[in-house]
């Protein structure tokens, strides 16, 4: 019998919540279901609150650093989820993961260097490269006629001895992919035999479908990771993304300093102490509420696949192995990128992320986030099934 109810519908509205409150700004218009941003409708575990009340029980929050309790937590929960073996000491804390792809760039980059991404992947990979001055280097996936995405390992190696640097989203967003062993370690050789530094965004590291396993960089032997970074975070799997808190792992020493100086230079040494405190809970107490939120997360996906395929097979589902995130192909309906938001925004009313945010290999995709209840689900695909009997150009 399951303990967690993923079925209870929770008003966010009122709450300031991006994905909800501030729909209508995104979008210019009212009365929108909102699937769009990456972040989960589900209560947070009730373990991770009552510890977050427990805390606010002592009336001082002041500069706050994580404890050596803190730092056990990620080791245990990586090695029981994912098979890792992880030392305290390679461990670096981080206001979130965008900051750290930012803090990266700038400690093991300069002004001009070019950085290696695959797109269609998520928009702060561009938008976090160009703000710091370097530049962007493209490796789109490709994708097969059933839709599966696979990496360009020969327009990889082409383009390597020009870069400084490769971000890596493992598993993928959008897509869905959950690399293989075979595929990470061939990007780690490939960098290495170019001298690149590696960084491997892994904050969806815990959202895997059931028939497959994350396979992380750093499950290679650490001599070859001279110029590696991971970075992860508990924010996508308990929902804690305000929490504003992420860590980077770092088996090399040197570079391990070199990013912790940056840190203390510009003022990231301190973290919050309730993000600190739902860390650890989340860490120490979350694995089955975990276990069966990812049950009901891969339900969602085969429910929305079936309903698809039933209803409105003229909508392709993209093939999917993890993460919270659903990629819809919209090509097949030969609409303008200007006539498809159109339709699903005025016809449909409902609001995904456009696929061009994407890179431009998203024309024609719509991102859609299972991360709601199943009735929120089922008033979307009928919504959208509805509007396409009505006329679009």
């Amino acid at each position: 019998m399951k303990k967690y109810n993923f079925d209870e519908d929770i008003s966010r509205v009122g709450t300031s919540s991006v994905k909800w409150d501030f729909v209508g700004n995104k979008f210019k218009r009212e009365g929108l279901l909102p699937l769009w941003v990456a972040d989960l409708d589900f209560a947070c575990p009730q373990e991770i609150i009552e510890e977050i009340n427990k805390r606010l029980t002592h009336p001082l929050f002041g500069y706050t650093v994580p404890s050596e309790k803190v730092k056990e937590s990620i080791c245990s929960w990586n090695q029981k989820q994912n098979d890792l073996l992880i030392k305290n000491e390679e461990i670096i804390f981080c206001s979130g993961v965008v900051p750290s792809l930012s803090v990266s760039i700038l400690t093991c980059t300069e002004v001009g260097d070019g950085i290696i991404i695959q797109p269609p992947v998520y928009p702060s990979f561009f938008s976090v490269i160009e703000a710091n001055k370097r530049k962007v280097l493209l490796n789109p996936l490709r994708q097969n006629d059933e839709g599966h995405y696979a990496i360009d390992f020969e327009q990889l190696e082409k383009i390597l001895p020009t870069a400084k640097m490769m971000i890596i989203c493992s598993p993928h967003n959008p897509v869905g992919r959950v690399w293989n062993q075979d595929e990470i370690t061939k990007i780690i050789n490939l960098c290495r035999k170019y001298d690149v530094y590696l960084i491997s965004d892994e904050i969806h590291s815990d959202l895997i479908f059931s028939s497959y396993k994350h396979y992380s960089v750093l499950h290679v032997d650490k001599a070859c990771l001279s110029k590696t970074i991971v970075c992860m975070a508990p924010s996508k799997t308990f929902n804690l993304a305000g929490m504003k808190l992420s860590y980077m792992i770092i088996p090399e020493a040197r570079l391990r300093e070199k990013i912790h100086s940056y840190l203390l230079q510009i003022g990231m040494a301190h973290e919050h102490p309730l993000s600190l405190v739902a860390l650890e809970a989340a860490y120490s107490k979350g694995h089955l509420w975990k276990n069966e939120m990812m049950t009901y997360i891969e339900e969602n996906y085969f429910f929305v696949k079936k309903f698809f395929s039933d209803n409105l097979p003229l909508l392709k589902v993209t093939p999917s192995q993890g993460t919270y995130l659903m990629w819809l192909d919209f090509r097949s309906f030969n609409l303008s990128e200007e006539n498809l938001d159109l339709w699903l925004l005025d016809n449909a009313k409902v609001a995904m992320n456009d696929g061009p945010s994407f890179g431009l290999q998203g024309k024609g995709f719509r991102r859609m986030n299972l991360g709601t209840t199943r009735k929120r689900l089922l008033m979307a695909l009928e919504a959208i099934c509805k509007a396409h009997t009505s006329k679009y150009k």
